[in-house]
């Protein structure tokens, strides 16, 4: 599980840079580290999982999709691919909260910065960062809990 989280923490520090600077997320990096976690699993004899874990790993990202195809300038493709690979490497549990304060985090800093005047109701954030912030504090509180 180590093995991972690593991976996850390099993937979403790569598109939180990428985020940040190009405002964008590859795709192909997303595919990557589908496939590196895909062999890694495979490798430690975890091939299939449950239909509802698999669910719950992938609804985040599907969501996120969702809301792509619905409201375009809320959110970007890249980001729900990139919530579909790491959802599928970190699993349901961790996914779920991961993405769920990633969306509270990103919501009070985006209404921090309306309320300071420094973005305006037409400015987007890159989302990247948020989640790579709380992929970071469930591992914490998870290392924190065992």
């Amino acid at each position: 599980m180590r093995i991972l989280n690593g991976l996850i923490l390099i993937l979403l520090s790569v598109c939180t840079y990428t985020d940040i600077r190009k405002r964008e997320i590859s795709g192909s990096l997303c595919l990557l580290f589908f496939v590196l976690g895909f062999l890694y699993r495979g490798i430690c004899g975890h091939w299939w999982m449950g239909v509802l874990e698999g669910i719950l790993r992938l609804l985040p990202g599907l969501l996120v999709l969702f809301l792509h195809v619905l409201k375009k300038n809320w959110i970007g493709t890249g980001d729900g691919i990139l919530l579909l690979t790491a959802g599928y490497m970190a699993g349901a549990e961790a996914i779920l909260r991961t993405a769920l304060l990633a969306f509270v985090i990103s919501g009070l800093a985006g209404a921090a910065l309306l309320i300071a005047k420094r973005k305006n109701k037409t400015d987007t954030l890159p989302f990247a960062p948020f989640l790579l912030g709380a992929f970071v504090t469930v591992l914490i509180v998870s290392a924190v809990k065992e």
